[in-house]
């Protein structure tokens, strides 16, 4: 009599089969990435750190009074590193750009080139606004450094900028008072400069000027006579101006 058991199978393992070629390659990118993991965790723990020495002329106001105005250099910045691991950080070596811009033109490039542990100071131009009268002239300046050789990090300076004004230029008309009769008034015109203006007018001790317009850009109620202004810009030259009322009186021809 035969008898039939239904006994499990023995357990089988199916061996995969490998492909030896695709785990070389993946062994070789995994060693790639590990030797790059330090060059790169160092490169990210230096900070670049950039000191700057403020120009004595940022922000402020200047006039040429016809022989240009000379601002003093930009200093060379100071720069250092600090790394939780010194050995990170490497000799230094900087793309740098110093831009100049013109009112509200673009930015142009006034120097530049690469440089080793340092980058130079810049010394901007004689300046000229030398033309009287002419609208002011708003420069500004910028520094671009990109460091090479620790983690391509960039850094833009602050703007520093001054505005520059020609000195003051007058013309004026002379007119019959709309107020007054037999009196007359003066248009002034100033030019160039700042706005901060002040005037002052004065004449002759047989010609009074009323109160209230010794100090008014275009007085009115004015007698026959001569009569001197003074414009004080506050940053440019004081300015004077000497006008003759009369009939016959009707500009300055500018």
């Amino acid at each position: 009599m035969i008898t039939s058991t239904n006994k499990p199978l023995h357990n089988t393992t199916i061996m995969p089969i490998f492909n030896w070629r695709l785990i070389f390659k993946s062994q070789i990118i995994v060693f790639l990435i590990v030797l790059a993991l330090p060059l790169f965790s160092s490169a990210q723990k230096v900070k670049m750190i950039v000191n700057f020495v403020t120009p004595a002329w940022n922000d402020t106001k200047v006039c040429d009074a016809g022989n240009g105005f000379n601002p003093d250099p930009i200093i060379a910045p100071s720069i250092s590193y600090s790394s939780s691991d010194p050995n990170a950080i490497q000799d230094a070596k900087y793309d740098y750009t110093w831009k100049q811009k013109l009112n509200n033109e673009e930015w142009q490039t006034v120097s530049s080139g690469k440089s080793v542990n340092f980058i130079p100071a810049y010394n901007p131009p004689l300046l000229f606004n030398k033309l009287v009268g002419s609208p002011i002239k708003n420069y500004s300046y910028q520094l671009i450094i990109k460091d090479l050789a620790n983690g391509g990090q960039e850094f833009k300076s602050e703007i520093f900028s001054f505005a520059l004004a020609s000195e003051v230029s007058v013309n004026y008309k002379v007119s019959s008072s709309n107020t007054s009769r037999n009196k007359f008034s003066i248009q002034l015109g100033a030019n160039g400069g700042f706005s901060s203006k002040q005037y002052t007018w004065s004449s002759s001790r047989s010609i009074s000027i009323p109160q209230n317009m010794v100090h008014v850009e275009n007085p009115d109620g004015l007698e026959k006579g001569t009569y001197i202004v003074e414009i004080k810009d506050m940053i440019c030259p004081l300015k004077t101006e000497t006008i003759i009322v009369d009939e016959t009186t009707k500009s300055d021809g500018k």
